[in-house]
C-alpha cells in the first residue's frame, strides 16, 4: 500500500533529505504542497520527539531516512506472493528488503516491524535458511542503527516488537541464523534475552565451536546486554557451573576463564 503524496511525514523528510532547512524554509516546501501550519507542526513535532530531525537554529535530519513508500511496496509484494503461496517470490522479496534496509534508516516504519515479526512466524519462510538468516540480519540492523544514532525511544519499540520474534531464530535455528540473532539480544537489555543465550549455551550443539563460544563470552560478559544485566548474569552462571551435566559445567568453565 503506497502512502499519499502529500504524506507530511515523507514531505519533511525528502525536504531535509537535500540538507538543512530554517523554519521558514522547510514550513513553506510543505505548505506549498497543501499541508496546512497546524498539520505541518504537528507532524514536525512528532519527528523531533522522535530523534528523526534535529532542531537547533536549523532543522535538520539525523540520518538518511529511506522512502518508506518504497519498504511499503516490498512489503506487499511479499504479502501477495504468500497469498499465492509463491515461496520462491517471498524469499527473493526479503532478499531485496534486506537491501533497502540496510542503505537507509527504517526503524521509524511501523508497518515494517509488524511485518517482520508476521514472517518469522510462517513457518514456509521460518524453514527457508536463506529467508530466515535474513530476517534477522535486518532485525539487527534496525536496531543497531537506532542505537548508533542515540534515538532510545525509537530502539525500544523497535525491541518491543522484535524480541520474541528474534528470541524464536535464535533458539530454532541454524547456526548462521542463530549468531545473527545473537548479535540483536546483545544490544537489548533484557533477562529474557539472557535467557535465551543461557538457553543455547546448555543445548548439545555439535558445531558449538571455539568461535562460537566466542559469541557467547562477549554476549554475556562484555555486551551491552552483559553491562545491564551483570548480576543477573553472574547468578545464572554461578547455577550452570553447580549443574549435574559436565557438558554445561566444562561450557562455563571454559567461557570463564577465556580458553
Amino acid at each position: 500500500m503506497y502512502l499519499p503524496k502529500s504524506d507530511p511525514d515523507e514531505l519533511i523528510r525528502n525536504a531535509l533529505s537535500s540538507g538543512r532547512k530554517t523554519p521558514s524554509e522547510l514550513k513553506e516546501i510543505c505548505t506549498k504542497k497543501n499541508v496546512s501550519k497546524q498539520t505541518y507542526h504537528r507532524h514536525l513535532k512528532r519527528l523531533v520527539e522522535s530523534g528523526e530531525v534535529k532542531c537547533q537554529k536549523y532543522y535538520e535530519s539525523i540520518a538518511p531516512s529511506i522512502d518508506s513508500r518504497e519498504i511499503l511496496s516490498v512489503i506487499q509484494n511479499i504479502d501477495d506472493a504468500i497469498r499465492d503461496k509463491n515461496w520462491e517470490k517471498c524469499n527473493f522479496g526479503i532478499l531485496l528488503l534486506e537491501h533497502k534496509c540496510h542503505v537507509g534508516r527504517t526503524g521509524l516504519i511501523p508497518d515494517l516491524l509488524t511485518a517482520l515479526a508476521k514472517y518469522v512466524n510462517i513457518p514456509q519462510l521460518f524453514e527457508d535458511d536463506s529467508s530466515r538468516f535474513e530476517l534477522a540480519l535486518i532485525m539487527h540492523e534496525i536496531l543497531r542503527n537506532e542505537i548508533e544514532l542515540g534515538n532510545p525511544k525509537v530502539a525500544t519499540q523497535i525491541e518491543k516488537t522484535l524480541l520474541e520474534p528474534t528470541c524464536k531464530i535464535a533458539l530454532h535455528s541454524d547456526r548462521k541464523s542463530r549468531l545473527r540473532a545473537l548479535h540483536f539480544l546483545c544490544l537489548t537489555d533484557k533477562k529474557r534475552s539472557v535467557d535465551v543465550i543461557l538457553e543455547i549455551l546448555g543445548q548439545p550443539i555439535d558445531q558449538q565451536t571455539d568461535i562460537d563460544l566466542e559469541s557467547y563470552r562477549h554476549a554475556l560478559l562484555q555486551s551491552n546486554l552483559a553491562k545491564k544485566q551483570a548480576s543477573y548474569i553472574q547468578n545464572k552462571l554461578m547455577e550452570l557451573a553447580e549443574s549435574n551435566d559436565a557438558r554445561i559445567r566444562l561450557k562455563v568453565k571454559r567461557l570463564l576463564k577465556n580458553e
